[in-house]
């Protein structure tokens, strides 16, 4: 692994609060809604058993590559401030803020196009992530 970027990344796991572990109980699962296409999407036992298990911070202040941290400014579901705990925590980390983007960057789902924030975080990953061996990204702000 030459680089490595995150998209809205988050830097906890646990993100459900005492309803949610009541249901785990009763349930067996934690029925969570997407909020943009109202899907149900069930989180067993396991999820809970592996993200208590995983120590991010950890993990990320070990990395020893060129790392980019994208977070939308506007992002209701993982907020903005998480990227910049994520960024702090990597070494060398670059990371780029999108003022104004929604958790995706203003796409829409069934995809109806691309939109001026989804742009930027593609054409910064583009610039940065390298390709094969010819190209290298660099991490280097002024290219982002």
């Amino acid at each position: 692994i030459a680089a490595v970027a995150t998209l809205n990344a988050v830097v906890q796991l646990e993100r459900f609060g005492p309803d949610a572990r009541a249901a785990l109980e009763r349930d067996g699962e934690v029925k969570v809604v997407n909020a943009r296409t109202g899907q149900i999407l069930p989180l067993g036992r396991a999820f809970f058993d592996d993200a208590a298990r995983q120590d991010l911070a950890g993990v990320a202040r070990s990395l020893r590559i060129p790392a980019l941290v994208i977070h939308a400014g506007d992002d209701p579901t993982v907020p903005p401030e998480e990227g910049r705990t994520l960024a702090s925590w990597i070494g060398g980390a670059r990371h780029l803020d999108i003022p104004g983007a929604d958790h995706v960057f203003g796409a829409r789902h069934p995809f109806a196009g691309w939109t001026p924030a989804l742009e930027q975080a593609a054409g910064a990953l583009d610039r940065f992530l390298p390709r094969g061996t010819a190209r290298r990204g660099t991490g280097r702000e002024e290219d982002l």
